[in-house]
């Protein structure tokens, strides 16, 4: 989950690459709405996050 410095935009995403994804964001390679709304800060990390066809929340399963 990124936001922008002043918090009042957040966009979820998944990666496999949390590191390189995030330098991705802040050298300005995102997406389109990362680059415009500038979401380079990290807010929450799930890791070993494995998702099924619900993409926001619904059937989320963490894994041990």
């Amino acid at each position: 989950m990124l936001t922008n410095v002043s918090r009042s935009v957040m966009s979820v995403g998944v990666t496999k690459d949390i590191e390189r994804r995030l330098a991705d964001h802040a050298d300005g390679r995102g997406g389109i709405f990362t680059r415009k709304y500038r979401l380079n800060t990290l807010v929450r990390k799930i890791p070993r996050c494995a998702r099924d066809d619900s993409l926001f929340g619904v059937g989320v399963v963490l894994q041990d």
